[in-house]
Order: C-alpha cells, then structure tokens, then sequence
C-alpha cells in the first residue's frame, strides 16, 4: 500500500497479480523472522526497479502497472498512457515490458 500511495503522486497505477502476490509472499517471509523481510524484498525486487524506470523515463506519469510471475520470477509490464486501445500492440513504442525481475 505505502509504494501504491506513492505512485499514486505520479497518477501511476499498481496491480498485482494473484499469483504475484503469492510469489512475494513466499519469497519474502523467512521462517526465523517471519514477514519481516518482506519490505525488504519488495525493495529490492520492485522498488528499486519501478524506480530506475520512472527516472531513465520508460514509466511516465499516468501509467499502469501490472506485476505477474513469469518462468518464476517476477515482472512487470508497464502500459504508458499514450498507449490507447486502438494503437497499443506488439509494434506500439509507449509499451513497454520490463524484464523479469528475479
């Protein structure tokens, strides 16, 4: 909810897949400490790449973000707002798929 809130400034949308939040769940807890290491692992596997993609400009302000599992990792396909119904598709330039995150 805190990355959502802070997206939301950029009028940037987040939408986890079931299966995404699953993954993050197992991937982040630890059987010593629990959800703790959770943020931690939302950090480095999602915060920090949306972030390094907001700033090199390949997720502009309006964008929608879905996050999925793919091949057992996460990743994230990104559709600028430019993108409309009529004009979005494989050879569209404002949709952007990053890689996966691992």
């Amino acid at each position: 909810q805190d990355l959502r809130k802070r997206l939301a400034d950029r009028r940037i949308d987040l939408k986890l897949s079931d299966a995404a939040r699953a993954f993050v769940a197992r991937e982040g807890f630890d059987p010593v400490y629990g959800a703790r290491p959770l943020k931690r692992y939302l950090q480095q596997q999602l915060e920090t790449r949306l972030g390094r993609a907001i700033v090199a400009g390949e997720v502009l302000d309006g964008a929608s973000l879905h996050v999925d599992v793919r091949d057992g990792t996460l990743h994230v396909a990104v559709t600028n707002p430019e993108a409309s119904a009529d004009k979005a598709g494989p050879e569209d330039p404002n949709l952007v798929e990053e890689e996966s995150v691992s």
